[in-house]
């Protein structure tokens, strides 16, 4: 299956990913990897997109992760975390479980450092560091250093989330638009009546391009119509009719 990136309507990047891979361990690969001139600042996925090391690698590359959760409140019911012990918060209608380590977070930060600097030089991808990670034990200092390191960013998300109605909307409308998306690529895909033909990797992602350089034409051209109806109905100041 193809994991893309969307900037508006517009598929920035895409990847061609096996189908019993979690998406989730593409995201920073996809978004970093983007070579065009938009340059997108906030990523959102859905519950799918998230792991355990997502809100970090993003933040630490100057980016905002910014899922859209299936269960929010069991989310915040489970994954808030606080500086203080969570006994200092008696009364207060969001408690955190736990206090964030941060003596851990401090002296495994140089390990921290060369992983994002594998990633920032492309020596590695997000995938193997997650793979690699995964294989080692519970108890490895650099992988729960990373985790407890997520665990602030999210918890200020969360956060964030809550307070601000304005990026609820942006959230929502992100994986609108999506999730639109999507169903433009699967009508464009039902040639052969919607048989996937091809077998080999490299026949795949030029199967996978074509059909995303058709679904940015079509794109492209109901942008250009839009355009041309608000062009015209702005210049009759026909107001209401431009806003609608």
């Amino acid at each position: 299956m193809a994991y893309t990136l969307l900037a508006s309507n517009v598929p920035l990047n895409a990847q061609i990913i096996g189908a019993n891979e979690h998406e989730s361990h593409f995201v920073y690969d996809v978004l970093f990897n983007n070579g065009t001139d938009i340059i997108p600042e906030i990523h959102s996925t859905d519950t799918h997109g998230v792991n355990q090391v997502n809100f970090a690698l993003l933040h630490l590359f100057g980016y905002q992760f910014a899922p859209r959760y299936r269960n929010f409140r069991q989310r915040v019911e489970s994954g808030l975390f606080s500086f203080r012990h969570p006994n200092r918060y008696r009364g207060y209608p969001l408690k955190p479980i736990r206090a964030i380590k941060e003596n851990l977070i401090i002296s495994e930060w140089a390990n921290i450092e060369r992983i994002l600097l594998s990633l920032a030089l492309k020596t590695t991808t997000q995938s193997v560091i997650v793979s690699k990670l995964s294989s080692f034990k519970r108890k490895n200092r650099t992988k729960l250093a990373l985790w407890e390191f997520d665990n602030i960013i999210m918890s200020l998300y969360l956060l964030d989330y809550i307070n601000s109605p304005a990026l609820r909307r942006n959230v929502q409308k992100a994986l609108n638009r999506g999730e639109a998306y999507h169903q433009l690529r699967r009508a464009i895909a039902y040639a052969h009546g919607g048989r996937f033909r091809v077998r080999s990797q490299p026949e795949q992602q030029t199967w996978n391009e074509c059909a995303r350089l058709i679904a940015n034409a079509v794109v492209y051209y109901n942008s250009l119509i839009i355009s041309e109806v608000l062009t015209e109905l702005e210049s009759r100041h026909a107001v209401l009719a431009a806003e609608d």
